[in-house]
């Protein structure tokens, strides 16, 4: 975790709070705000703790980049470019009460927004998809809390985009599993079974 976050983040908090309660208030006391102020900082506090422990049960907490609300991954699949984006679209599914909001293949882009829990107003998830070669396809996958400028998501978004990574993987190796299968398959028949036929002949 960013230690600079459990500074940063509770003086915002205990600023914009204070300020909003003497902007309704404008006869309250300064003993008042002050408390006011603590309780916001105080209330930041452990909301960053409980998001920070919510990364830790996930994850395990091992990189920095975990505890980020926004999260990123990027990785290759072996397969063209269609069959990419139509996976893409397939691992939407794996994501409970998720919603396509716009897909474009023209563009290599998908953006789907997951729904609402009890602790975040959900996920804006995009896919960026760039074709390598015939065979090869590139796939960023990025995930922003709802509203952009949360600081904390209790390891929603680390879990949205390691489940569609997992998802995606997994599919990708199935996927050529399958075809190396296939393919030894007819080399078999083609140049195994004929030779060891003219073989028996003999």
């Amino acid at each position: 975790m960013k230690i600079s976050r459990y500074i940063f983040v509770p003086l915002v908090s205990a600023v914009i709070f204070s300020s909003v309660f003497y902007l309704l208030n404008s006869g309250i006391q300064f003993g008042a705000l002050l408390i006011c102020a603590f309780f916001s900082w105080l209330m930041a506090i452990v909301l960053l703790l409980f998001s920070d422990y919510k990364v830790r049960q996930s994850s395990q907490g091992s990189n920095l980049n975990d505890y980020e609300p926004q999260q990123h991954r990027k990785f290759t699949m072996l397969l063209p470019l269609e069959k990419a984006f139509e996976l893409c679209i397939e691992s939407a599914n794996i994501l409970n009460g998720a919603k396509i909001r716009t897909e474009s293949f023209q563009n290599g882009e998908i953006v789907i927004r997951t729904k609402s829990t009890w602790v975040t107003y959900g996920n804006r998830v995009i896919y960026k998809l760039n074709k390598i070669n015939e065979n090869l396809t590139e796939v960023k996958l990025s995930s922003f809390p709802v509203p952009i400028t949360a600081q904390a998501d209790y390891g929603r978004g680390w879990k949205i985009v390691e489940d569609l990574s997992q998802f995606l993987r997994e599919k990708d190796a199935e996927i050529n599993k399958k075809v190396l299968v296939e393919s030894a398959s007819i080399l078999d028949n083609i140049y195994v079974k004929p030779f060891q036929k003219k073989k028996v002949e003999r």
